[in-house]
C-alpha cells in the first residue's frame, strides 16, 4: 500500500528530511506564510494515494522554492473534466472542512465505483487543519495500483471531485493560512538567528518565506548539519 504523499506525486515533492514541497498549488490569495515557498508544508495528514493510505499534503526542498502562489480555483476552473460540484465549491471564495470532506468522499464514491477499495479511518490534523486518514487499493489486476490502469483510476476520480479543494483546503484555507501565520511568527526569529550565526546576510525586513529561501540555499551549498537552520529549529516538526 502507498501513503498519503504517494498520491499526489505531481503536485508534492518529498525531501530527505521527510518534508514535501507542494510544487505550483500555493493558494489562489496572497497571505502570510504562502508565498514563494508556501509550498513548505509538513507531511502528515492523509489524502488519497495509489493503493493509498492515510494522511499528508504538504512541503523545504533540496531542489528549490517555487515560483509564487498559483489561484487554485483558477487551475479548477481552466482543467478539463472537472466535476461542477467541485467548482461550486469556490464560489465563496473559500473552503471549509466541510466542503473538503465532500469533495473527498465523492472522490472515494467514484474510486469504489471504478472498482477500487477505499477505507476511511477518521481524520488526523496535519498543518493545522483537519485531513481525512484513508487508504485505497485495487482489487482485481485490472484495478491493482501498481499499475498504470489501477492509479489512472485513482487519479481520474480525484482530479474530478476533490484535487483542488483538497490542495486548497491544506494550503490556502482560513484554517491553514491561520496556522502558516503561526508557525512564522514562531520560527522567524530563531530562523534569523541560525542564519545569522552561519554568516548569511538578509533584509531586516524578509518574510518568513524569505528567510525559508536561503535556508534552503545555505543547506545545499554546506552539508554541515549545523547549517541545516530549517532543522536546527524544528520546522519539520513544529505543530503550533
Amino acid at each position: 500500500m502507498l501513503t498519503w504523499g504517494d498520491r499526489s506525486r505531481t503536485t508534492r515533492r518529498r525531501d530527505q528530511r521527510g518534508v514535501l514541497v507542494r510544487d505550483g498549488l500555493a493558494g489562489g490569495r496572497r497571505r502570510a506564510g504562502l508565498g514563494t515557498l508556501a509550498a513548505v508544508v509538513l507531511v502528515a495528514g492523509c489524502s488519497g494515494a495509489p493503493a493509498a493510505s492515510g494522511p499528508a499534503p504538504t512541503r523545504p526542498t533540496t531542489t528549490g522554492p517555487t515560483t509564487g502562489p498559483v489561484d487554485i480555483p483558477t487551475q479548477a476552473r481552466q482543467a478539463k473534466d472537472v466535476d461542477p460540484e467541485q467548482l461550486t465549491v469556490f464560489d465563496d471564495g473559500d473552503v471549509t472542512y466541510d466542503e473538503y470532506e465532500g469533495a473527498m468522499n465523492r472522490a472515494f464514491e467514484c474510486m469504489r465505483d471504478a472498482g477500487l477499495r477505499v477505507a476511511v479511518a477518521g481524520t488526523t490534523t496535519q498543518n493545522g487543519v483537519t485531513v481525512l486518514n484513508y487508504t485505497v487499493a485495487g482489487t482485481t489486476s485490472q484495478t491493482d495500483l501498481a499499475g498504470p490502469a489501477g492509479r489512472g483510476l485513482q487519479d481520474d476520480c480525484y482530479d474530478r471531485a476533490a484535487r483542488y479543494v483538497d490542495s486548497y483546503w491544506q494550503v490556502a484555507s482560513d484554517d491553514a493560512v491561520a496556522y502558516f501565520e503561526r508557525r512564522a511568527a514562531a520560527l522567524a526569529p530563531p530562523l534569523r538567528a541560525c542564519l545569522t550565526d552561519a554568516g548569511r546576510d538578509f533584509p531586516a525586513d524578509a518574510s518568513f518565506d524569505d528567510l525559508l529561501h536561503i535556508a534552503v540555499e545555505l543547506q545545499e551549498s554546506d552539508p554541515d548539519p549545523a547549517s541545516d537552520c530549517i532543522g536546527v529549529i524544528g520546522y519539520a516538526s513544529w505543530r503550533g
